[in-house]
């Protein structure tokens, strides 16, 4: 099997690789000590539809395959892997699963401008007492008949405070554990969102983690992702979706560990002990 890249995958990991190093690099010290959210990069991937390269034609996307996807991934990583997250968060998280799972009008709606990056999404799964035990899940859905009314916390929300549009979980009966979780889509701009603190971490700090807060929210009928068939099957699309979002994070490793490599070298030829560089020992 023959793994080299197309004509095709070599221009766009170039292009990916000249916003990293002309857009990115320049403000990564920025980012890192001011926590900013790396607005250029967001504006400079959106034009060229990076954000959401998975995206069909019909729905305003490049529709690229996920081998140009992982590519893009890893440049902006190697550039700084907050962004990549931001990116990851977005276009893993958040698009893939309307576009795997979405009703026509849902993708009508939604795919073209997260496409561009004029709207960045995000994915809340994550609770005090849930995530990894996703039939613990509290945040609640109650059916009003002419409407959902969501309320309650979730924890670690990538963009959460910058999004548009969330894909949340919440369960729509408590007693039948995994079978009750629902996946809903939920637009930042409607009455009861809210977010908190962003989380302190360790690195990528161009990337925010927050607790987002649901109260109260009504949420029409036709916000469960995937129309009603979804109901209840909330975990199947969580799973899924984190399954692929692994590629992102795997392609982010790659960029961060080659960039590792490029500094040590560096630093080993620079690096001058005993009458020589450090590269000559």
């Amino acid at each position: 099997m023959d793994f080299s890249l197309t004509d095709e995958q070599l221009q766009i990991r170039d292009t990916a690789k000249k916003i990293a190093e002309e857009v990115i690099m320049p403000n990564v010290e920025r980012y890192d000590l001011e926590r900013a959210i790396p607005w250029e990069a967001i504006k400079e991937l959106g034009k060229l539809g990076m954000m959401a390269p998975i995206v069909p034609e019909e729905y305003g996307g490049p529709d690229l395959d996920y081998v140009s996807y992982a590519l893009i991934g890893e440049q902006i990583a190697r550039a700084d892997t907050g962004t990549a997250t931001v990116l990851g968060a977005h276009c893993s998280l958040c698009v893939y699963p309307i576009l795997a799972y979405g009703t026509d009008e849902q993708k009508k709606k939604y795919l073209p401008k997260l496409a561009t990056g004029e709207w960045l999404g995000a994915f809340a799964l994550t609770e005090p007492n849930a995530g990894s035990d996703a039939s613990n899940i509290m945040v609640r859905a109650e059916d009003k008949g002419d409407h959902w009314l969501l309320n309650g916390e979730k924890q670690w929300t990538t963009n959460g405070d910058i999004a548009k549009v969330v894909i949340v979980f919440a369960t729509v009966d408590p007693s039948k554990g995994l079978q009750g979780v629902t996946p809903f889509i939920v637009e930042t701009d409607m009455d009861g969102y809210s977010t908190g603190a962003i989380e302190r971490t360790m690195g990528i700090h161009a990337s925010h983690q927050v607790v987002t807060l649901y109260e109260n929210m009504k949420l029409p009928k036709d916000a469960v992702l995937g129309g009603d068939r979804h109901i209840g099957r909330g975990f199947q699309v969580a799973m899924g979706t984190l399954d692929g979002g692994r590629i992102g994070v795997g392609a982010s490793a790659v960029g961060l560990a080659t960039r590792a490599l490029e500094e040590a070298v560096k630093y080993t030829q620079e690096r001058v002990q005993f009458g020589q560089p450090l590269s000559k020992f």
